[in-house]
């Protein structure tokens, strides 16, 4: 037979708590917020096995129930809240409601899902109006234990909603970081935890208030030399002197926790901090990270402009599955892979599907697509959520429509951009993560690329990549300039929807100029001087001599009396000249061939032989072809010189050869057959080869590489 009520009901009635049945924790009734019930029916609802619940907020005089749900938030609430109130709880969770009158306070819920759940896990919450809490003499549903009162029957204590509410955040804030803090790094928690809530404005008494809040969620032995950090951290602020803040917190214990906290206690990362130029000079900072070194820093925001159609969203695609899987691109590598997301807002999953199996670069586990998004808070919660590191939208415009942030407003188009790019770059650094954005260009051009970009949102970006390329053309140029990465403009190519680098701008440019005068010389007749060249291009005599010396080196040309003539070879590739790499790959002993002995004797006797090339220009299939049908050459070997008695060599005898040369770190080099060079198999860097001669004879040396081109350790191509 189940417990009388009667009194229950009384005392409920004295306290204005307006009650529902319930059917284990939940109400069933229709409408049961309004629907009132009379002390009978509520009996014969008792009587039939159903529980009986307090209705919260206004129709209970505003009468709010904290449910304290996680055992660790136990810990702490008296540390925050009055608990000599009316509260309740069962026998396995004692303390776990309290009661009090809060004129217009609103629910809240703070809930987290840590790394070893599937599911969000509430730490505590507000109940008002709206809803219900189950009371007592009730039996919970799942225990079967009753829920009983803690202490005297009295009337709830009255607090106001924004302390309550404050109160509420603060445990659930601290319960949370308590929760990640972890032994071995708990006073450098606790050193940047200070400093964080120092800046964010708080006294001194509150700060060491939250840090004991944590150290008791946490059970910290060490609890006093935590609160210690306060006073420490207050006193170097005073004088002006660096301390960590929520971002290594944030390194410590996570971007989640920190994000949750900061957001839980209404925290505004904009206090001013005031340092001199030589405190600014002694901090120890990090270097800038990279998401590809040197061309796309991790971190703020990133615009990449362009026209339509030319390629953009193709680019981003397989810049998102390449740093997912840590692979790098566009010959830029990457430290790591990383959890990117992709917005492909203007894309079906039909085509985006065909898109990534045409790219073949395989899918990684890291790389997640999202076809709409409909607000930022939405967005952040993603983020958040899934801790995603590198988020890529495509595009600005479909961005702006899905997330509907300027339907009623005065701002014109440049404010909007303006406005949603400071958004996205606060996002970025309060999440730390990096957005890259697709953006278009204006259809007249500028002399400066940056103010190509439609609108103002390159006011709030810190990267910006330009993207031109002719619609009927395969090569393009990447121009890119920001504030933590150098301006520099690289060439590319657009193949099967394929973007892969040519090298620098400059270095397409000049492969550009050999190829014209390639072209004048055979249009000439297959023979020309200088001056004939010069002439019929509009360039100096100074230019085409120099561009002339490189062409003979590599073997393209031939000059007899300062007549320069086409090598055979030469003559049958012109027309397949067309980048930086099929120029290195006409030639198979590149940098190495004989001058002859004509030229010296001609306007080329300063000529001295080597054309360095980096790696990232070389052609990895130039073997030999003329080795097999070499004789042995080798002679000796003097200091850093070969001698020998031909070029044409066999594959072993160039690897007898490379074994007589050392590098720099000590190891003998070997033969790097792909390029025609000499490498070393311990650290990877590569020699080019240079042909000279003196009074015994022809020799080759070894020239380190100018960019210190390196190869895997290891690499088959040795």
């Amino acid at each position: 037979m189940r417990k009388d009520i009667r009194k229950y009901l009384e005392f409920y009635k004295g306290i204005g708590l307006r009650l529902t049945a319930l059917n284990g924790k939940k109400p069933f009734l229709a409408d049961w917020y309004y629907k009132e019930l009379s002390d009978e029916e509520l009996l014969e609802y008792w009587a039939q096995g159903y529980n009986i619940g307090g209705k919260m907020g206004e129709k209970s005089c505003w009468m709010v129930d904290i449910d304290i749900d996680h055992p660790a938030a136990n810990k702490i609430v008296d540390l925050y809240l009055p608990i000599d109130t009316l509260k309740f709880g069962r026998a396995t969770k004692p303390l776990s409601h309290l009661l009090y009158f809060s004129e217009n306070c609103k629910s809240l819920k703070r809930d987290f899902k840590f790394s070893n759940q599937t599911e969000k896990t509430t730490i505590v919450e507000i109940r008002s109006t709206g809803q219900q809490t189950m009371i007592p003499p009730s039996i919970h549903p799942d225990t079967k234990e009753e829920l009983r009162f803690v202490g005297e029957l009295k009337e709830p204590l009255k607090i106001e909603a924004d302390l309550l509410t404050a109160a509420v955040n603060k445990i659930a804030a601290a319960t949370l970081i308590g929760l990640h803090w972890y032994e071995g790094q708990r006073q450098d928690c606790a050193l940047a935890l200070a400093g964080g809530l120092l800046r964010a404005g708080w006294s001194e008494e509150e700060a060491e208030k939250f840090i004991q809040a944590v150290c008791l969620v946490a059970d910290d032995e060490e609890s006093k030399k935590r609160i210690k950090t306060v006073i420490q951290t207050a006193k170097k602020q005073e004088e002006n002197k660096a301390t960590t803040g929520w971002r290594r917190l944030a390194q410590l214990i996570g971007n989640e926790v920190v994000a949750k906290v900061i957001e839980w206690l209404g925290i505004k990362q904009t206090k001013a901090e005031l340092l001199s130029m030589a405190e600014l000079l002694s901090l120890e900072l990090p270097p800038v990270e990279f998401l590809l070194e040197g061309l796309l820093p991790n971190e703020g925001l990133t615009i990449l402009a362009g026209r339509e159609k030319i390629g953009k969203s193709w680019l981003c695609l397989e810049l998102a599955l390449s740093l997912a899987a840590g692979t790098g691109f566009l010959g830029r590598q990457t430290k790591r892979p990383y959890k990117v997301l992709y917005l492909a807002l203007e894309d079906s999953k039909r085509r985006l599907q065909q898109r990534i199996k045409q790219l073949g670069t395989g899918i990684s586990q890291n790389c997640f697509v999202l076809f709409n998004i409909e607000s930022l808070q939405e967005l952040e919660k993603i983020i958040i959520d899934h801790n995603f590191e590198v988020v890529i939208v495509d595009t600005m415009q479909a961005f702006k429509r899905a997330v509907k942030l300027f339907t009623n407003t005065k701002l014109n188009t440049y404010e909007q951009d303006y406005n949603i790019s400071l958004m996205l770059n606060d996002i970025a650094k309060r999440l730390n993560c990096t957005f890259i954005i697709v953006h278009h260009t204006k259809k007249s051009g500028e002399l400066d690329f940056v103010n190509e970009v439609l609108g103002r949102v390159t006011a709030g970006a810190d990267t910006i990549l330009h993207l031109t390329r002719g619609r009927t053309e395969a090569d393009g140029f990447l121009k890119v300039t920001g504030r933590d990465v150098e301006e520099q403009e690289l060439a590319l190519r657009f193949e099967n929807g394929h973007w892969s680098l040519l090298g620098t701008a400059k270095e397409y440019a000049i492969s550009k100029e050999r190829r014209e005068i390639l072209e004048v010389i055979k249009q000439l007749g297959g023979s020309a001087t200088p001056k004939q060249i010069a002439e019929a291009l509009g360039k100096t005599r100074s230019n085409v001599n120099k561009l002339l010396l490189k062409l003979a080196g590599d073997g393209y040309v031939k000059a007899v009396n300062g007549i320069y003539s086409l090598a055979t070879e030469t003559e049958k590739s012109i027309h397949s000249i067309h980048s930086i790499h099929s120029i290195h790959s006409i030639h198979s002993i590149h940098s190495v061939d004989r001058v002859n002995r004509e030229v010296n004797e001609g306007t080329m006797e300063n000529f001295s032989v080597h054309s360095v090339e980096p790696l990232s220009q070389l052609n990895f299939s130039g073997v030999s072809e003329q080795s097999e049908r070499s004789e042995r050459t080798l002679l000796k070997f003097e200091k850093d010189k070969f001698y020998i008695r031909r070029l044409n060599l066999k594959k072993e005898e160039w690897q007898e050869a490379a074994e007589q040369f050392k590098c720099e770190c000590g190891q003998t080099l070997a033969y790097a057959e792909a390029f025609h060079k000499f490498g070393c198999r311990s650290c990877g860097t590569l020699y080019a080869l240079v042909q000279e001669e003196d009074e015994k004879g022809l020799y080759i040396r070894v020239v380190k590489e100018e960019e210190e081109a390196l190869l895997p350790i290891g690499s088959e191509d040795f």
